[in-house]
């Protein structure tokens, strides 16, 4: 009997390695936390009513691990810093319904404020 993996075996072992050493890093990496100094007053999380309070559309209840990993790896804001990139303008923006303050995006799960911004910002009609 030969030791030998063909071709097929080969890549799916490679594919199943790959898949868990993504997996494991993605596990220690949210084990780790921030390790980042912040200020005393940065330390206190917010709840989602005290989001809420300070930006109408800040609600993030429902939203699973990865859509909130995913909002802070496009590191969205509330507010623009550079009000010529705000996701109103943006290509990815979604209009609020009528009467709705908050809008979306195609790229994050969640409301969006009109003026927040993040590291996708295309203008509206360049994407």
């Amino acid at each position: 009997m030969s030791n030998k993996m063909n071709r097929k075996e080969f890549l799916r072992t490679l594919g199943i390695l790959g898949v868990a050493g993504i997996g494991g890093s993605s596990f220690l990496s949210s084990c780790a936390g921030d390790t980042s100094e912040k200020a005393p007053s940065q330390l206190k999380s917010e709840s989602p009513s005290e989001t809420a309070a300070n930006d109408p559309c800040g609600d993030t209840t429902g939203l699973t691990e990865v859509d909130l990993k995913a909002r802070e790896n496009l590191k969205y804001a509330a507010t623009s810093a550079d009000p010529a990139k705000a996701c109103d303008i943006c290509n990815f923006w979604t209009a609020p319904v009528e009467g709705a303050t908050c809008g979306g995006c195609q790229l994050l799960k969640g409301s969006i404020n009109p003026k927040g911004s993040c590291n996708s910002f295309v203008a509206k009609g360049k994407g």
